[in-house]
């Protein structure tokens, strides 16, 4: 129900912003709105505004809206009162009724600025841009990538977080060249070359990211959550819980975890946790289940029945008032 609550909020706040531009520029150009809907359909809602008496509604199916404007094309000749032709819409310019027409889209376009603009203002937590130790083989493996390197720029764009990595390398992938990447290491910044070159068709609709062997830095891995019938609350795993290590292996990243217990149903294995700062030895044993991925082809595999949390370095990226509209801008035309 939040789900779909938060969809149509959504939805009504761009089919409004879209209808609001039609209506604000088919005003400004002098043309006469006759209705403002919000929605398709019998009116839920009406109500007059202005000397114009605009009738503005709700209706019942969410999936559009309109701004209805004087026309003679809707009545036919004579439809229209002598004294208002000059108001309606197919009297005007073909300028005036172009700007009228793209004035929809073109407000939709300014409230992802705004909102982009506001977000940034605010401030965001984002993963920050510290790589992992490339897969061997990989395109950053053989540009020189090494573990713990942090991305600051791409093409002289600053990045100052993972998500701003991907969308200033995805012109690069498009164009099929080198990027040209600085990064800190050891506190100096380094200069690398990224050959995008080679990434097959389609890709960049894919995780090309970990094609190119550009992954997150590992960082922590607790327990989110524990199922009451579920091996780990068997075993005595609470959450918040850190899994320090699996087997004697230390734990960077959930799939360090994952891909140990997803082999191991029905056997003990040991774990290392921290909890409460002291680390203490548990040992669990995943329950063979049946899996519903299709790599898996439903064989089964060990679960233990809790969720798991990744923890990464994140920064926090601000802009200022005046910087926020360029980054709203700069994140509209990326998207």
């Amino acid at each position: 129900m939040t789900t779909l609550i938060a969809f149509l909020f959504a939805l009504a706040l761009l089919i409004f912003v879209h209808e609001l531009g039609h209506y604000s520029v088919a005003r400004w150009c002098g043309v006469k709105v006759l209705r403002f809907s919000i929605g398709f359909g019998t009116p839920l809602l009406r109500w007059t505004v202005g000397a114009d008496r605009t009738e503005w509604t709700i209706s019942p199916i969410p999936l559009g809206g309109y701004v209805r404007m004087l026309d003679e094309r809707e009545g036919g000749p004579g439809s229209v009162a002598e004294n208002e032709l000059h108001r309606a819409f197919n009297r005007q310019s073909l300028g005036k009724r172009a700007a009228i027409v793209v004035a929809g889209p073109l407000a939709n376009f300014a409230l992802a600025i705004a909102l982009y603009a506001s977000l940034g203002m605010v401030g965001i937590e984002e993963p920050a841009a510290v790589l992992a130790r490339p897969a061997a083989g990989t395109q950053a493996d053989a540009a020189g990538i090494a573990a713990g390197d942090r991305v600051v720029s791409i093409d002289g764009r600053e990045v100052r977080s993972l998500p701003d990595l991907r969308l200033r390398l995805i012109d690069a992938v498009v164009e099929q060249r080198a990027a040209r990447l600085v990064v800190r290491r050891d506190g100096a910044p380094l200069q690398i070359a990224l050959d995008t070159r080679g990434l097959a068709s389609g890709e960049i609709e894919k995780d090309f990211m970990r094609t190119l062997g550009l992954e997150l830095a590992g960082g922590s891995v607790s327990i989110g959550s524990v199922l009451p019938d579920g091996s780990a609350a068997k075993a005595g795993l609470l959450a918040g819980d850190e899994v320090v290590s699996v087997e004697g292996r230390a734990v960077t990243r959930a799939t360090d975890l994952i891909d140990v217990l997803r082999v191991s149903a029905d056997r003990e294995v040991p774990l290392t946790i921290r909890r409460a700062g002291v680390e203490q030895r548990i040992v669990v044993v995943p329950q063979a289940q049946r899996s519903d991925r299709a790599e898996d082809g439903g064989r089964s595999v060990g679960r233990i029945g809790a969720a798991l949390q990744n923890k990464v370095e994140m920064v926090r990226v601000v802009h200022g008032p005046i910087d926020a509209i360029g980054y709203g801008a700069r994140q509209t035309w990326d998207m």
